[in-house]
């Protein structure tokens, strides 16, 4: 599936070249549907009336994971080889509380990656850009680049700006031209021989540690907007009940909106 063929390139959790497209179609069509949903029907009626049809513990796993999810702090990979290590980094970003993953000109060798996600790739958002620059114009926000050319650690970035997080190729490292592009390079302190961790220990350690200190700084444990929390909180409840119950639903119970 060629990125720039789905519905607002750049958007969906689709790559280019993957011999076994099944969790990447998988992605991009549910979040597909999602717009058509918000097409007949606002977030708020969706939310009324599909959520009588969850329990009362599922209803207050939702609202507990959405005040904890955080929209300031991003990740992005360029051009990662190994699909499993970019999937495992989707399931700590999420596990964490972030929202939204960037892939960034992947060079994927391997195929199948689905139970590397443990569902993760259902509740986050991964963007896909064929080239760094096409990243840097996508986003506002700054970029921290991890490389070992610097003496800078998590403790020296800014805590209160958007920020993404930026590592390279588990062979090759960061691209010139990321190194050159990023707002800020820091690095990962090493105490052994080995020069570099996995790509997704490395995202797992920075994305704790650094969140620590933003929710410490928020002194809150997310920071969604009220639109987006709502808009978050009817795409999960559909998440919760299926796709096609929740549309046999919202048209039994409501009316499409004229």
């Amino acid at each position: 599936m060629d990125p720039s063929k789905c519905h607002e390139p750049s958007s969906i959790f689709c790559i280019l070249k993957i011999k076994n497209q099944e969790i990447l179609y998988y992605r991009c069509m549910m979040r597909l549907m999602y717009e058509k949903f918000l097409e007949k029907y606002t977030p708020e009626e969706i939310i009324d009336c599909l959520s009588q049809f969850l329990t009362d513990s599922r209803k207050e796993k939702i609202s507990s994971i959405l005040s904890q999810r955080i929209s300031s702090v991003q990740i992005a990979l360029e051009s990662p080889v190994d699909i499993h290590n970019a999937l495992a980094v989707v399931r700590s970003a999420e596990g964490l509380g972030v929202t939204n993953v960037h892939v960034i000109a992947s060079k994927f060798k391997k195929s199948k990656g689905k139970n590397t996600t443990q569902g993760a790739h259902l509740w986050t958002d991964v963007f896909y850009h064929k080239t760094f620059t096409d990243f840097t114009k996508s986003t506002s926000f700054k970029v921290a680049a991890a490389t070992l050319d610097t003496t800078n650690t998590l403790e020296d970035l800014p805590i209160d700006e958007n920020i993404c997080f930026l590592l390279g190729n588990e062979l090759k490292g960061l691209s010139d031209e990321a190194c050159q592009g990023a707002d800020y390079r820091f690095k990962l302190p090493m105490f052994g021989f080995t020069q570099s961790f996995n790509l997704s220990v490395s995202a797992g350690i920075i994305l704790y540690q650094f969140l620590q200190r933003k929710r410490k700084y928020l002194k809150k444990a997310g920071d969604l907007s009220e639109e987006k929390l709502l808009m978050e909180k009817a795409w999960y409840t559909i998440l919760s009940l299926g796709i096609q119950k929740s549309d046999m639903i919202l048209k039994k119970l409501k009316p499409i909106s004229s």
